[in-house]
């Protein structure tokens, strides 16, 4: 059953409704007279719909309260009004409404309005994720060109590597392990190979069988590399190319 919140400043007016609304089959959860009660039983009862009176006691209007509660809660409001005039309807048009119903209103016109609103609304949500879904699949695009994210054959699958949790690569004849903050993969082909296929800004050769992720280091000892607790060697081959890599003070 939807829950309806009534916004009404005459009283006997808003009763009406709500019995017209327990004969129709929702749930009145409320009703307020003016702004402050609107924004305020809003938050309280969080209802699937409210039914907005666009003229309301004190300062601030029906189309004030519709504002608020649309962008603070994202809850579907449709206006209740006597007024008919072209300068009402601009002025309430402009928050975005999901109804209009006119006083005085028989029980199907509330009752299309209300559906009406739901199914707009529901449409509105629906278009919010796919927005967010493209949001989310333009930063992924953006992140694998700029070499963020890899993908690693594995059992027949692609799987995805955030290259931020890779902490060191070491060379196993013609294999390369891979060893990440959650485990160790296998990659088919020589060391060399795999790291000219990684950002070079991230990872450096210490040794002829090890590479490191430089944003891993926690410190460095005579000739070892440590990372999460493993030391790693370094030769005197890489040991000037690691001193140009890393900022010293």
């Amino acid at each position: 059953m939807k829950n309806i919140l009534i916004i009404e400043d005459e009283f006997s007016i808003a009763m009406d409704i709500e019995l017209r609304l327990k004969n129709l089959g929702y749930e009145p959860v409320g009703i307020g007279s003016n702004y402050h009660e609107a924004i305020g039983m809003a938050a309280d009862h969080n209802p699937d719909l409210v039914l907005m009176d666009i003229n309301l006691e004190g300062e601030k209007s029906g189309i004030d309260a519709a504002e608020s509660i649309r962008t603070m809660f994202n809850i579907p409001v449709v206006f209740l009004t006597a007024n008919a005039d072209s300068a009402t309807f601009d002025s309430a048009n402009k928050v975005k409404p999901f109804g209009f119903v006119l006083k005085p209103f028989k029980d199907i016109d509330l009752k299309n309005n209300i559906e009406i609103a739901f199914s707009r609304h529901q449409e509105y949500i629906e278009h919010l994720k796919e927005v967010e879904l493209h949001k989310k699949s333009l930063a992924e695009i953006e992140q694998m060109a700029s070499g963020d994210i890899l993908f690693i054959k594995e059992k027949g699958q692609m799987i995805r590597l955030e290259l931020n949790t890779v902490v060191r690569l070491e060379a196993l004849d013609n294999y390369t392990l891979l060893f990440t903050d959650s485990g160790k993969k296998v990659i088919t082909g020589f060391l060399k190979d795999v790291l000219a296929k990684l950002s070079s800004s991230r990872f450096i050769r210490v040794h002829r069988s090890h590479a490191v992720a430089i944003s891993k280091i926690e410190k460095i000892e005579d000739n070892l590399v440590y990372l999460g607790g493993t030391a790693v060697p370094i030769s005197k081959s890489y040991r000037s190319d690691l001193n140009d890599k890393i900022k010293v003070i």
